[in-house]
């Protein structure tokens, strides 16, 4: 999920950069009657006639509004959504700057909210499932939660001396990596991308590149490998197994480019009104299409498998803006112009069958939408905000779940072009086919754990929340992560839970770690959602062994107070004689899934994608005990990120699997 930096608004340093006649989004600043910061966004050209009416309102079903958090003298620049929607953030600037975390089902009342120093707009992002959220603003430090963590973040990291400005920041969809661009004060040029594994505050890896007059933002790639970097005359992609700067290419704009999963096709678009789609061929990106929108390009996406293309403009004298679809190959599929002014950014869900769009709304009048939601085949409105009637202010972003069914945007309470302060950050439902919106809490007894080399037990709490005002039903289970990688589990579970609106429910647990444990660090992992593919939210802690003493096997297990419907005080983790690895991996086309059975019996081991759905069983059948190997062909499949489960008997294990084209 890519972050934008300055796509609406270029911070005030620009001017210092700029010449007069660099087009582009200004901004002025001001006070109002209190004595506060207010701001305007001006660009050339003059607004319509005032008064014209708003198109009839589409009939909604599953679609509405699920909240609205409303600030009298701060604006939401910045949104995102977790992948999985279930939770949000919002980055508050101008006034009470503050980061917001929100449950995307729940009252639209923060969950926490984290103060900041920012001087300007705060980047915000998340991985897929939420367990790593990053925040990052010019004037702050870049802060970072992990598992849960809040309001107090888990790490932060201070920028470099003189990078404090056109600062943005990206989480990977799998919570692995996270980046962060900033661009250095009193310089046109000076641009830096700082990379990092999201468990830590020391950089992995630092690149620089020539930012010119601004940094728009930065996205990671699904697939981990590439970066890509868009500035106001450059775009940049950074090569993540290298290290290095991949390639680079025109971006005359102050747009985000939008990447796919593996960034093999990027879209740009610019001031002379064009997008423009680029493919990788070899060691550079070659232009494969553009397309006129007129006036000025001020938004692009890609959808993750690289099927549809959705751009956003404004047009001039007087102003409009229009969204426009375009299959990957360049194929027009629909235009949409019912709106009265910039569209300031789009997003598109994973498979390209939703698209949204935010807009500043028209200037003195009422027209058409702030904010419009399509079925991308052919440009149906599911659902729209429309201007003035039903929001006032200006939309500045949007984002979108990865399956469509959530959408949150945020912006200014008065129109852009207006001098004014206050905003607002929206939770809007498009469908139904999301993860349970529950949370889980997994909290350690007398932490650090530490378990001695012949064994031992420790105890944690395992909290869960169901987000949602109404009854909701789902999956609870808890996973062990061994220091070679591998899975064990479920230690507990899975367990079929229905919580009451609002409801939550804490068991105290214990796991007991036998002598024959390998030493290292473990992660305790709970997962809530649809076992074993589907998750809604997860957390972990660490634990760790000092040793391995063959003379106290032991058993593992999992004992203490029970969830309704668990049977029995005690759930046994495999046996240590069942195992499971895949090699290589990450892997193009093929891979070895090697296990060993403790006992015969009938296995079953099949892949699945991130949405549980089965992709190929592989084994299913009695088998006899040892070690056995299957191999995994992917030539079929897409770039991406797979799970593989072994069902062995009562017990199974699992872990994920990185196809890489």
């Amino acid at each position: 999920m890519r972050s934008l930096a300055g796509v609406l608004c270029i911070i005030l340093a620009f001017a210092a950069f700029a010449a007069a006649d660099d087009p582009g989004v200004k901004v002025e600043v001001s006070t109002d009657l209190g004595g506060l910061p207010a701001v305007r966004c001006v660009t050339p050209g003059q607004p319509g006639l005032p008064g014209e009416s708003a198109p009839p309102e589409p009939t909604y079903t599953d679609q509405e509004v699920l909240w609205v958090d409303e600030h009298a003298t701060a604006i939401a620049h910045n949104v995102d959504i977790t992948g999985n929607g279930v939770h949000a953030l919002t980055g508050w600037y101008l006034n009470d700057e503050r980061v917001s975390k929100y449950a995307v089902t729940g009252t639209g009342t923060p969950l926490w909210e984290y103060p900041s120093t920012a001087s300007y707009y705060i980047s915000v992002g998340s991985s897929d499932d939420g367990n790593v959220m990053a925040a990052a603003g010019a004037q702050m430090p870049m802060y970072v939660w992990m598992a849960g963590a809040g309001p107090t973040p888990s790490w932060e990291y201070l920028l470099p001396a003189g990078y404090n400005s056109n600062v943005s920041v990206d989480v990977s969809d799998n919570g692995a990596y996270i980046a962060v661009v900033c661009k250095q004060e009193g310089t046109a040029t000076g641009g830096k991308l700082i990379v990092f594994g999201s468990s830590s505050s020391t950089p992995l890896w630092e690149g620089d590149f020539t930012a010119g007059n601004q940094i728009n933002g930065v996205e990671i790639s699904e697939d981990n490998q590439w970066i890509a970097v868009g500035c106001y005359s450059n775009f940049y992609v950074f090569q993540m197994s290298t290290q290095t700067l991949f390639a680079t290419g025109p971006n005359y704009s102050q747009t985000m480019v939008g990447i796919d999963d593996d960034a093999e096709y990027l879209a740009t678009g610019d001031f002379n009104g064009l997008i423009k789609v680029y493919r990788r061929v070899g060691t550079s990106y070659t232009q494969q299409w553009s397309n006129s929108l007129g006036g000025w390009v001020t938004s692009v996406d890609i959808s993750s498998n690289a099927s549809t293309v959705l751009a956003g403009n404004l047009g001039f004298n007087p102003y409009t803006g229009l969204a426009r679809a375009f299959d990957i190959d360049g194929t027009v599929r629909w235009s949409y112009s019912q709106y009265g002014d910039y569209v300031a950014s789009v997003a598109l869900s994973n498979d390209g069958s939703v698209g949204v769009a935010g807009s500043w709304g028209q200037y003195g009048g009422t027209y058409g939408d702030v904010f419009t939601a399509f079925t991308m085949s052919d440009g149906s409105v599911i659902f729209r905000l429309l201007d003035d009637i039903d929001e006032p202010g200006s939309i500045f972003e949007v984002d979108l779940s990865d399956d469509g069914c959530y959408a949150v945007c945020g912006g200014k309470a008065v129109h852009a072009r207006q001098f004014g302060n206050g905003g607002q950050s929206y939770s809007i439902e498009l469908g139904t086919a999301a993860p349970p919106p529950v949370e889980i809490t997994m909290t350690p007894v007398n932490p650090p754990i530490q378990i001695p080399q012949g064994g031992g037990s420790f105890s944690f709490n395992v909290g869960i929340t169901n987000l949602a005002t109404s009854p909701t039903a789902f999956d609870a289970w808890v996973m062990v992560q061994m220091p070679s990688g591998a899975w064990f589990g479920p230690a507990l579970g899975p367990v079929t839970l229905t919580l009451p609106g609002s409801g939550s429910v804490t068991r105290v647990r214990t796991l007991t770690v036998p002598g024959t444990a390998p030493a290292g660090t473990y992660n305790c992992w709970g997962y809530v959602g649809t076992y074993p593919g589907v998750i809604s939210d997860s957390a972990y802690f660490p634990f760790y062994k000092a040793g391995t003493d063959a003379a106290s096997p032991g058993t593992w297990s999992c004992t203490g107070e029970l969830f309704p419907g668990e049977q029995g005080s005690r759930t046994p983790l495999l046996p240590s004689a069942l195992t499971l690895n895949a090699s290589p991996n990450p892997f193009n086309p093929s891979t070895s899934i090697r296990y060993s059975l403790g006992q015969a019996g009938d296995v079953n081991l099949a892949i699945y994608d991130l949405a549980g759905r089965e992709v190929v069983r592989l084994v299913d059948g009695y088998c006899n005990a040892g070690s056995h190997e299957v191999t995994f062909d992917g030539s079929g499949l897409a770039s991406g990120v797979y799970l593989y489960r072994l069902e062995a008997g009562t017990q199974t294990t699992g872990g994920k699997l990185v196809l890489l084209k």
